[in-house]
């Protein structure tokens, strides 16, 4: 997302919320060798370098646990990522019956969580040992996104992050259901965001299977609140940008 935005202008930042963090290299490291893992996505590899590679405006997210993770004084900074290209899941718990990819795909947004919009590009650059690895995190205040889901989010939604979209054709993993989006290669599986929708049954609230009790509602009801990126503040199509109030409060 180098490119500036096409056909609108970015949001003047108020009450900006801010941290510190770092391209999260142990995770690419991971997505690179599969080491004793396994893919979440049928044929998909590590792909491009640049899909791995932070890009300004993009939703970044983390893993719930950080195993090389201190937080000593000088070790505060939160390990992030922007894509799914080349994820894996352990084998472990699978037994003789492998996960099928939709359970795979569940398995990855169960073990992730949002970590803010990133504020500045962080590179990973195999051939290049001074990778530019900080960035700077917002995850309050007003901010300008793009579109990334496939249907269009209006001013006043409850923005939520979801799963990148399919990919359409299983013989070409860089064939993505997307549209378009300046500086971002087609093939970078960038989690999508949608539009909060309390329909039981065919909205974001419980698609084809509502709760049918107390505990299935507020186990659902959670699930929604953790996924909660902020609120609309103007109207987009896929792929177009669109103002955003940060902040799970939304809800």
């Amino acid at each position: 997302m180098s490119a500036p935005f096409i056909g609108t202008s970015k949001i003047t930042h108020d009450g900006r919320v801010v941290y510190n963090a770092q391209r999260d290299w142990l995770h690419t490291k991971r997505c690179k060798s599969c080491r004793g893992a396994v893919r979440v996505y049928n044929g998909d590899e590590f792909g491009e370098v640049e899909c791995h590679s932070i890009q300004p405006y993009e939703l970044v997210f983390r893993h719930h646990t950080e195993l090389y993770k201190k937080y000593k004084p000088n070790d505060t900074d939160l390990s992030v990522f922007s894509s799914a290209n080349g994820y894996c899941i352990s084998t472990a718990g699978q037994g003789s019956t492998r996960w099928d990819e939709a359970t795979r795909i569940k398995k990855m947004m169960e073990e992730i969580t949002f970590a803010g919009i990133a504020c500045n590009r962080a590179l990973y650059d195999p051939s290049n040992h001074a990778n530019e690895e900080g960035l700077a995190v917002q995850v309050g205040g007003l901010q300008t996104i793009y579109n990334t889901g496939s249907s269009d989010i209006h001013a006043g939604d409850i923005v939520l992050y979801s799963q990148p979209l399919n990919i359409s054709n299983r013989g070409n993993p860089k064939a993505q259901r997307r549209r378009v989006i300046p500086g971002v290669p087609h093939s970078k599986m960038l989690f999508s965001t949608v539009r909060y929708d309390p329909t039981p049954t065919t909205g974001t609230m419980g698609g084809v299977d509502p709760p049918s009790n107390w505990k299935q509602y507020r186990e659902k009801m959670y699930e929604i609140q953790r996924r909660v990126i902020g609120k609309a503040m103007s109207h987009a199509k896929p792929g177009a940008p669109f103002d955003i109030l940060l902040g799970r409060y939304c809800v």
